[in-house]
């Protein structure tokens, strides 16, 4: 029989045996609507009618189970049908007619979008993962959360991150104010040394240092060659509870960024070390941003002010009930660039 008259045929039967069942009968109908005993010969009669109803519905089960199966390669057949469309219509995808760069560019604008994400390129189809890969551009920007349930995935994905963006300047997030206080944290030996290997690279570094960190922060080179913009802040709900003000993270100094170069933008959140502010190369910068809950007294402020002499912008929040002390020298300031001062 021909796969056309087989399916006729299964048709046929599974239509003959869907058909509604009506109001069934049953020789025993009155006594099914009673409380009395059935007599022997009763009895015969109303076990041979259950042996026949199990019988109908194995025969229903037999034909549900050969229906499934034939809906599931029918599914199976749609889907491989859908996929082969899908693959001749992308044949006359305009995207087809521009160049590789082009298209490229296209993914590191969508990037730049809100919502907007490296990978999401590599998720539809082959040709646009093998241009996504190799537009390194794209794989420049690192956000790492630095908690213990992602330590081992980022260990082995900011390698092949930094990989793909080739010798591309790099912008760092590392940590989060996000991270709820219930998620752990541990130290990342592996995962910093990878970083520290790459910072000839950065360029724009973001930092939300947690206890877990204090290792990667203290051990940064101090060969900081591109590094234009820095942010240093501190989760204080990762520092086992609450800390005093000045009190810091536990580095009694911060040296590390005092011979950047390259950098002109600096942001100070909370306070990463007890007492005076870090080294920087303060009369280089252009930029300078004090966060409110650092604290930082008047003190703090007019110390910054007195050595960024090149200031263009320059916003300080203080500790309101902070002043400054009798001693300290007050030298004449002069701010021939500034353009911009926010107290």
């Amino acid at each position: 029989m021909s796969i056309p008259e087989t399916a006729g045929a299964c048709t046929c039967q599974t239509a003959q045996l869907a058909k509604p069942l009506g109001a069934l009968q049953s020789p025993m109908a009155e006594l099914l609507n009673t409380f009395a005993a059935p007599s022997p010969a009763e009895r015969i009669i109303v076990r041979e009618r259950i042996l026949q109803i199990a019988e109908d519905g194995s025969q229903l089960d037999d034909e549900i189970e050969r229906v499934e199966k034939i809906l599931a390669s029918l599914r199976h057949n749609r889907a491989a049908l859908h996929k082969l469309s899908d693959g001749h219509q992308n044949v006359l995808n305009l995207t087809r007619r521009l160049p590789i760069e082009i298209l490229g560019e296209i993914f590191i604008q969508l990037q730049c979008m809100l919502g907007g994400r490296s990978i999401a390129p590599t998720r539809v189809c082959r040709q646009w993962r093998e241009v996504a890969i190799a537009t390194s551009k794209l794989w420049n920007h690192i956000n790492i959360q630095y908690t213990s349930s992602r330590a081992l995935l980022d260990t082995e994905m900011i390698p092949i991150w930094l990989q793909r963006s080739g010798g591309q300047p790099l912008n760092i997030a590392i940590g989060s104010h996000l991270v709820p206080f219930a998620v752990t944290r541990s130290s990342n030996p592996m995962l910093d040394a990878v970083l520290h290997n790459e910072t000839r690279r950065w360029v724009e570094v973001q930092l939300v240092v947690t206890k877990a960190m204090m290792p990667f922060l203290y051990h940064i080179p101090e060969h900081l060659p591109r590094l234009y913009s820095l942010s240093i802040d501190a989760d204080d709900s990762h520092f086992d509870g609450f800390r005093p003000p000045g009190h810091g993270t536990g580095i009694a100094t911060l040296n590390n960024f005092r011979h950047a170069a390259a950098l002109r933008v600096l942001t100070l959140g909370w306070r990463i070390t007890p007492g005076q502010i870090p080294e920087f190369p303060w009369v280089q910068l252009t930029a300078c941003t004090l966060l409110p809950w650092g604290p930082y007294t008047c003190a703090d402020g007019y110390f910054i002010l007195g050595q960024a002499a090149n200031l263009q912008f320059y916003k300080m929040a203080l500790d309101a009930t902070s002043g400054l002390s009798a001693t300290l020298p007050l030298t004449n300031i002069r701010h021939i660039n500034l353009r911009s001062l926010e107290i």
